[in-house]
């Protein structure tokens, strides 16, 4: 019979304890912003949390910060199916031969050096400072954390296992299906984790350099623009609660993704 081992319930008051030292800070840095922004020498530089509020206010009546965010969601979302598809089959390659990675391993390796908001310039030259240029620097942001995990997840096969399914005669698609594919997934899942924020921070970062179309980097230009710290800093905290709301939805699909792992163990 297989034991299940439950674990441990952490009392009320270690829970409370655990929940008040990730919120203290938070609030002593509210605490610190409300004075200083009732100094009138520091009214410009920080504006008081009801400005803030009348400018969140603002930009949610008018629809100008959901059209933002969602042009933006929609630059990453497009990017993502463009550039991860890319990378697995780069990264399949390079790890699945090594005349092909010896023929553009090094280029491909010395090409990612570059930061890819570096290439912002280049991209506006090529491709105007448009919608085109900002998916398509956000697609090479992609491409880079997938290329590598793929890569790395191939090369750390156990060649035992490829050696037992020749044994047992099975074919390439058998040998793909029920070899390569699950020890490879981890990885893939691991690169397309690390490729979603690089996505989220390159697209916000190729509004703010390639100001055009809808997005909320494009606003955060045009509000800096304009002197309206109240809407750069609705923008940055927009930014920050999408973040987090993206990284705590893939943790859990992760986790329902890998429950097969879980399943595999608890059988040996």
């Amino acid at each position: 019979m297989e034991a299940l081992v439950k674990a441990p319930r952490q009392s009320p008051r270690r829970r409370v304890s655990r929940i008040a030292l990730g919120v203290w800070i938070p609030l002593a840095m509210i605490g610190t912003w409300v004075l200083v922004s009732r100094h009138q020498a520091c009214s410009y530089a920080c504006v008081s949390p009801s400005t803030l509020g009348r400018g969140f206010v603002e930009v949610i009546a008018t629809g100008e910060l959901p059209s933002a965010l969602a042009g933006t969601f929609e630059k990453t979302l497009l990017a993502l199916c463009l550039g991860a598809p890319a990378g697995l089959l780069v990264g399949g390659a390079l790890g699945a031969s090594r005349m092909i990675d010896r023929a553009i391993g090094p280029l491909f390796h010395a090409f990612r050096q570059v930061p890819f908001l570096g290439l912002a310039p280049l991209m506006a030259l090529w491709f105007g400072t448009g919608r085109l240029a900002q998916v398509i620097l956000t697609v090479l942001a992609v491409v880079y954390p997938v290329v590598l995990s793929t890569y790395e997840g191939i090369r750390a096969i156990d060649p035992k296992y490829l050696e037992v399914a020749r044994v047992m005669k099975l074919g390439n698609d058998q040998i793909l299906a029920a070899v390569t594919v699950p020890a490879v997934a981890p990885y893939v899942y691991a690169g397309v984790s690390h490729a979603i924020p690089f996505a989220w921070i390159a697209t916000v970062g190729g509004e703010l350099l390639l100001p055009s179309g809808v997005g909320i980097g494009t606003m955060m230009a045009t509000s800096e623009a304009g002197g309206r710290l109240d809407l750069v800093l609705v923008c940055t905290l927009t930014v920050a609660a999408a973040s987090l709301c993206v990284d705590r939805a893939l943790v859990r699909v992760g986790r329902r993704m890998m429950l097969w792992r879980d399943d595999a163990s608890n059988r040996l």
